[in-house]
């Protein structure tokens, strides 16, 4: 099998475009990381408790909502089978 040399020209497009995807200077990163959490506006105290206590309740009243619907179902199959 033949091997294909590659020119010259070639060979420098290839190592620019390796230039390009180099990962950016991670110290940059993370000043742009910084900037954009100064950026941010974060929930007060209050809000977050508040929030909180909503999902658990909600989760709690789902799972227990659920928790029926399963022991219905467990019954209805139990005395169908059972038959």
């Amino acid at each position: 099998m033949r091997r294909m040399r590659s020119s010259g020209k070639a060979a420098a497009f290839a190592k620019a475009r390796v230039k390009e995807k180099a990962p950016p200077d991670s110290e940059k990163g993370l000043r742009g990381v910084i900037a954009e959490l100064r950026k941010v506006v974060w929930p007060s105290r209050r809000d977050v408790l508040y929030l909180t206590l909503l999902v658990i309740t909600i989760t709690l009243a789902a799972g227990i909502v659920l928790g029926f619907i399963d022991l219905g179902f467990a019954e209805f199959i139990k005395k169908a089978v059972i038959r």
